[in-house]
């Protein structure tokens, strides 16, 4: 007799009864009428069962059909974790608000760095490059540098699915808009993917061929710029404007954030509420000048 393999996943609710899974073999000689009713006598809600006929010789390749429904199920469950995984991407960034920031650079940023990679979640190169710029930015960290990644992809789900997928943890921006695009690239001038550029202090663009070379130029300027909590204490006391905004800090925000999404300077944010470093905590009440 040729062996018959059938699979069966359905789900079952008989008077609220208790959660169990299984495998059960059962007689080659049962039908589907008579396996309804066998499962009707279970007290599982949630049934697993594979119905098939065999000979003893076909067992080996009974077992590794189970193997491979069990393969699939923790594959599955791999995916889950993926889609349940609560890393929150920065995707506020503008179109605008970043073009507006480029042109008032030098008058906005005294002391910071840009880091601007153009890439494509459909692009090899760009994804490749992925793993050496997430360690780039983890080791300028807590340096004044901000890492902006523009996207070009036309799709929106493909491009926040790549962002998820490889936790990426800075500004990201979507620019499916050609024409933006090629205003944007007048400045940053390339024609392929990954497109990596630095942003001096005093607005020049410099083009990088690779990771490596953008930390070894990294290494070099900042050598002169302080770290986060190396800010000197202020001798005077800070004129306060006459209006301010109170903002209440909420998880994750950074006084870099806040001063791009109030368009002033990080600061004179950081002057107005005496702050010895960039640091600040969930809930803190921070005053924000008023234009």
């Amino acid at each position: 007799m040729y062996t018959h393999l059938k699979l069966f996943i359905f789900h079952l609710a008989f008077r609220k009864r208790s959660i169990f899974g299984g495998i059960e073999i059962f007689p080659h000689s049962l039908n589907s009428n008579n396996f309804v009713n066998l499962i009707g006598h279970q007290p599982p809600t949630v049934y697993l069962g594979v119905v098939f006929s065999y000979k003893e010789k076909d067992m080996k390749r009974i077992m590794l059909m189970l193997l491979g429904v069990l393969s699939m199920m923790s594959g599955l469950k791999a995916q889950e974790s993926i889609i349940t995984d609560p890393f929150i991407p920065d995707t506020s960034l503008t179109y605008t608000t970043f073009l507006r920031q480029c042109q008032e650079f030098t008058s906005i940023e005294e002391n910071r760095l840009w880091v601007i990679n153009f890439w494509a979640s459909y692009n090899t190169a760009s994804l490749s490059t992925l793993p050496e710029l997430k360690i780039l930015h983890d080791t300028y960290r807590e340096k004044p540098v901000r890492f902006v990644s523009i996207s070009v992809d036309k799709n929106r789900l493909a491009w926040e699915n790549a962002i998820l997928r490889n936790k990426l943890t800075w500004e990201q921006l979507f620019l499916p808009n050609d024409a933006s695009y090629g205003f944007l690239r007048k400045a940053f001038k390339h024609r392929s993917f990954p497109a990596l550029f630095l942003v001096h202090l005093d607005g020049r663009i410099q083009r990088m061929v690779s990771v490596a070379e953008m930390e070894q130029e990294l290494s070099i300027l900042t050598n002169s710029l302080p770290d986060e909590d190396e800010f000197p204490d202020f001798e005077d006391e800070p004129e306060e404007p006459d209006e301010v905004i109170l903002y209440e800090v909420k998880k994750g925000d950074t006084l870099y954030g806040i001063s791009r999404e109030y368009d002033v300077k990080w600061q004179d944010i950081q002057k107005l509420n005496k702050l010895s470093s960039t640091s600040i905590k969930e809930g803190q009440i921070l005053k924000i000048p008023s234009k």
